[in-house]
């Protein structure tokens, strides 16, 4: 694909969802097949790859690693074949995107990703009694109210042809996704998080995050193309 930037995502954005056919590309060092039904990556989804790349590298004892939200399987199935040895566990709320994950870990000879359907739209309900290292993860991040304002919209064009449930949240502040996933990974015991976020809205998640979970983790915030977008959680 060359050098994949957010022009030549919003070309594929543009190409894929207004035809609506399945295209494959080159990405990451896959063959990954994208189509209407799952987010064509953003390039600090592929910084957030990386990010958990490092980690997974500096850490021995991460063996379980968790992609909740997992769309085209992009950010599961690369980490999966960087570290064959290490066991993946993919999710989604989307049987149509679970389908194209899977297809995707099939082109690709992928085998140690096992793929769940989220049936309840409670975040890591499908994995509450698997033993989780890291989550990673680029869930819903903007709420129905920012989504549907004049100014998302001429900021961010290509959102409205999007997938609606891999963008918007259920809650007024865009923030629910986040908070839920750290609440509900508490009694699994996970030790790190990787969350790609709302470089709008991260700031006021990271108070919230600190003020709520202070005692559990602590954080850090990730730039991306100069924007903060990622936040990272160690236990302890």
């Amino acid at each position: 694909m060359g050098f994949y930037s957010i022009k030549r995502r919003n070309e594929i954005i543009n190409f894929l969802y207004d035809s609506g056919i399945t295209e494959k590309y080159k990405l990451n060092g896959l063959t990954v097949s994208l189509n209407k039904n799952v987010l064509v990556p953003h390039p600090a989804t592929l910084n957030l790859i990386e990010q958990a790349s490092r980690l997974i590298y500096k850490n021995r004892q991460i063996r379980v690693i968790a992609d909740l939200g997992t769309g085209s399987g992009i950010i599961a199935l690369t980490l999966a074949k960087r570290f064959p040895r290490r066991k993946f566990l993919a999710t989604d709320i989307s049987k149509d995107a679970l389908k194209i994950a899977k297809n995707n870990a099939k082109e690709n000879n992928i085998k140690n990703v096992k793929f769940l359907i989220n049936t309840d739209n409670i975040w890591l309900n499908e994995v509450k009694n698997k033993k989780i290292d890291l989550i990673v993860s680029n869930p819903a991040f903007v709420s129905i109210k920012e989504y549907n304002s004049n100014k998302f919209r001429k900021n961010y064009p290509e959102s409205l042809k999007e997938p609606v449930a891999a963008i918007v949240t259920k809650d007024k502040s865009g923030l629910t996704p986040y908070l839920e996933i750290f609440n509900n990974s508490l009694p699994l015991k996970v030790r790190y998080l990787l969350l790609q976020c709302n470089s709008d809205t991260l700031d006021r998640l990271f108070r919230r995050l600190k003020k709520e979970f202070k005692l559990t983790f602590k954080f850090k915030i990730i730039f991306s193309d100069g924007k903060k977008r990622i936040i990272f959680a160690r236990r302890g």
